[in-house]
């Protein structure tokens, strides 16, 4: 619309001074003819048209001033709301981890074991949403710690370890906008070659592709649908359905899942996520609102400028 305006102006600019031109020639000629007397009336025609451009002009560059000023308050506006509905999104890890204590007691004591759980990081804030899409994760980890790592009283005295197993739930930021969830067990830990009989049972992979892999790769096999190592099925864990539903739970969020054992010392699962939920539905909704605001303003400070009087 500016540049269609100056281009106009531009026009009414140049019919202005040959206008002008036109008039310094009948001044200079001195007749008074039919002729000459209605070109100096088509002459005085053109002059209001000049000042009307200019005038149109000066309204619209106020106009674009004020939608300039008023974008900006709008976008300091809408970042102070966007700041305001973060913090109300945000939660302390505490809320995730709170029925813990009582799951760990509930399910130690159905299996027969004993467990004590450690919790660090409470105090740290989250995206509300967040925690909630990883308290399946969390839970199930849980469950599969009690239920496959941490051993029998019997069994870890035998080992030297303290009757009581120790599971070990850690939140913690990384890198500014991701935090890691760890969630380590002081249990039997891994044996990778029962996860790769397992493997080759089930049918996950070829016995020449199965020898090919190295530890960690072997490792990785857990996280595979419908791995189970354990031969008596049982309300605790995901009869091999779990592990696969944490990784792709976390995954969705854009996150990662990673693993280390070590046999007879324990296992160590890290949950790497953002802790702020996308904002791409927001970002949207600013947009559109930022334009649309744009839009009225001009077009009311246009409402009053566009209209000449006869």
């Amino acid at each position: 619309m500016c540049r269609t305006l100056a281009d106009w102006k531009r026009q009414c600019d140049k019919r202005a001074r040959q206008a002008r031109a036109a008039r310094r020639g009948l001044a200079r000629s001195g007749s008074a003819d039919t002729g000459q007397r209605q070109l100096q009336q088509l002459l005085e025609a053109v002059d209001p048209d000049e000042l009307f451009a200019k005038s149109l002009a000066d309204q619209v560059a106020r106009i674009e001033h004020q939608a300039t000023q008023e974008r900006r308050a709008l976008g300091q506006k809408v970042d102070q709301l966007m700041d305001g509905m973060k913090q109300a999104l945000m939660q302390p890890f505490a809320s995730l981890i709170e029925p813990l204590p009582k799951l760990v007691r509930d399910l130690a004591h159905d299996s027969g074991k004993q467990v004590e759980l450690v919790t660090r990081g409470a105090a740290l804030d989250v995206d509300r949403r967040i925690l909630e899409q990883l308290k399946a994760p969390l839970t199930h980890l849980i469950r599969n710690a009690i239920d496959h790592g941490i051993e029998a009283p019997d069994q870890r005295r035998r080992a030297g370890k303290p009757v009581r197993g120790r599971i070990e739930v850690e939140w913690a930021a990384r890198d500014g906008s991701k935090v890691e969830l760890q969630l380590a067990d002081d249990g039997a830990g891994i044996d990778t070659a029962q996860v790769q009989a397992a493997a080759a049972r089930s049918g996950l992979r070829s016995a020449q592709a199965l020898a090919a892999l190295d530890e960690r790769q072997r490792l990785a096999l857990v996280f595979e649908s419908g791995l189970s190592t354990s031969a008596i099925l049982t309300s605790l864990s995901g009869h091999g359905l779990g592990l696969a539903l944490v990784r792709e739970k976390v995954e969705r969020l854009g996150g990662s899942v990673t693993l280390a054992s070590t046999a007879g010392q324990g296992t160590r699962f890290t949950l790497c996520c953002r802790t702020r939920w996308p904002r791409f539905a927001a970002c949207w909704w600013v947009s559109a609102a930022a334009a649309s605001c744009c839009r009225r303003a001009v077009s009311s400070g246009l409402g009053g400028c566009g209209r000449r009087s006869s």
